[in-house]
């Protein structure tokens, strides 16, 4: 199975540059040394629409839409509300140590 890796900044930076010089995607790849389909979705999906940035890639522009994106996506929350309040009444009342409770919860599959 192939691990997946994400663009790290200097990769987006090269990407610019070499977009802004014309080298063709094909090129971009082997300088990178990204998958080709990882540099087209970055193209498509960073380079602007309208305004001063159309058709134009930038890499700090990016930069801030992947943080935006990772902060804004949904995540997966195990230690919910009510395994908090829970884990508060075992560790107060029945004085369990966070190992104990931890053990406590895969007994029962939580």
């Amino acid at each position: 199975m192939q691990k997946f890796t994400h663009l790290n900044p200097e990769q987006r930076y090269q990407i610019e540059v070499l977009n802004k010089d014309g080298y063709t995607q094909t090129k971009i790849v082997a300088i990178v040394a990204a998958y080709k389909r990882t540099i087209r979705r970055e193209l498509k999906r960073n380079t602007g629409k309208r305004d001063r940035h159309s058709k134009a890639y930038s890499a700090d522009v990016a930069i801030h839409r992947t943080q935006e994106r990772h902060r804004l996506k949904r995540k997966n929350i195990r230690f919910t509300e009510p395994l908090k309040a829970q884990a508060r009444i075992w560790l107060e009342q029945d004085k369990l140590s966070p190992e104990l409770i931890s053990a406590q919860w895969a007994r029962l599959g939580q």
